[in-house]
């Protein structure tokens, strides 16, 4: 079994796009191949960018984990959405403040690819005493 995507030294840092004109949302998601449960080296830029937002800003996040139709493992898009949770507290971020749901298996919206993904769904930005 594949190991996890690490923290790499050698990695190059990189930026997470957010949006926040009436909400905050955070564009970027992790992609998986089919069938997978580990985080893929690719994402650990994503993943670590991410923690960073987290870990500097109090929002209630919702790790949204899907999987495709193709996909018949049961419960797989769960196991993703924990799997990125526990790779984001390992990193510093409160599990308090993270939510693993399961959005199960279901076709990209766009129909195009395959839909195995974890992605972050900003609830609200909490205040100070929350």
């Amino acid at each position: 079994m594949a190991a996890d995507a690490t923290l790499d030294a050698a990695a190059e840092p990189r930026m997470v796009a957010i949006y926040g004109a009436t909400a905050i949302v955070i564009l970027e998601s992790i992609e998986f191949p089919s069938g997978a449960l580990q985080v893929p080296a690719d994402a650990v830029a994503t993943l670590d960018a991410v923690a960073e937002i987290l870990k500097k800003h109090r929002f209630l996040v919702e790790i949204e984990g899907y999987a495709d139709p193709s996909e018949k493992l049961p419960s797989l898009a769960l196991r993703r959405a924990k799997r990125v949770q526990k790779l984001l507290i390992q990193r510093g971020v409160n599990s308090e403040l993270i939510v693993p749901v399961d959005r199960g298996a279901v076709a990209k919206p766009d129909g195009g690819g395959l839909n195995a993904r974890v992605r972050f769904h900003v609830v609200r930005e909490l205040g100070r005493d929350e």
